[in-house]
């Protein structure tokens, strides 16, 4: 270790659920530390771009406490860096805006905040001994110049896996494959539809240059073999040309009520 770098204590600390050390794997602890340590990292580097010695800035383990499930560590930096971190991450987290953070911090951000809801419970952050920062399972930090817009899409499951962190990859009619992170829940009703076609219910983040899909929350998903025939009519008009207005019965002209 590097005695030059400056040292203070960072502790963090699971809430809710009645969560604590012993319902924690060895695997699922190293996720969660090392998405906490490569955000407060990344945070660092979005707002000073001076830092670029990454191996100067790390985490070491010190103490577990059982009070709910709390992990104390040295903080190692060149200079209490990690202080003006938590600082901001309390700022990101109320405005759920990632604007200014580079790529690696919000994906850390998210995927930390997916391991909480996957296990039902909070976060909180103490700075030396006091609390700087409460991370809400529901944190969800979002790029700022994606166009948000509510749709539904339709596509076909690919893959379901990925037990800590479940995903899904669906292949949407554009022929654009998106990878999508689940509820443990969600996944495995989704798992059960696997290589059939869906709709996909939820918020699409789109490029603003390209208006592709850069991001997709699932709300919640139909298969289309349930769809009724009018909801099948609608999705056919919404790829059609507008002369589909100067058709007077579209049920009728499909035959779809023969």
């Amino acid at each position: 270790m590097n005695k030059l770098l400056k040292t203070d204590t960072i502790k963090l600390r699971f809430v809710g659920n009645n969560i604590d050390p012993t319902k924690i794997t060895f695997s699922e602890l190293g996720d969660v530390l090392s998405y906490f340590e490569k955000a407060l990292k990344n945070i660092v580097f979005s707002y000073d771009k001076s830092h670029s010695k990454e191996k100067d800035y790390y985490l070491t383990l010190s103490d577990i406490t059982k009070e709910s499930a709390g992990f104390v560590s040295k903080a190692f930096t060149p200079n209490h860096e990690f202080d003006h971190a938590l600082l901001n991450l309390k700022d990101i987290i109320k405005s759920s805006n990632g604007e200014g953070l580079n790529d690696t911090a919000i994906k850390c951000l998210n995927s930390f905040s997916g391991w909480l809801r996957n296990h039902g419970c909070d976060a909180e952050c103490y700075y030396n001994n006091v609390l700087t920062t409460e991370i809400p399972k529901e944190t969800k930090i979002i790029k700022p110049y994606l166009i948000r817009e509510i749709t539904t899409l339709y596509g076909k499951v690919i893959h379901v896996g990925n037990e800590k962190s479940p995903k899904a990859e669906f292949r949407i009619e554009n022929g654009q494959k998106l990878n999508i992170q689940l509820s443990k829940e969600l996944a495995q009703e989704i798992a059960k539809y696997l290589y059939k076609e869906i709709a996909l219910i939820g918020e699409s983040h789109l490029n603003p240059k390209t208006l592709s899909i850069a991001e997709f929350e699932l709300h919640d998903f139909i298969v289309l073999s349930k769809l009724s025939e009018i909801d099948k009519i609608k999705r056919l008009k919404s790829g059609l040309s507008d002369s589909w207005e100067d058709i007077d019965d579209p049920i009728q002209f499909l035959g779809l009520n023969e």
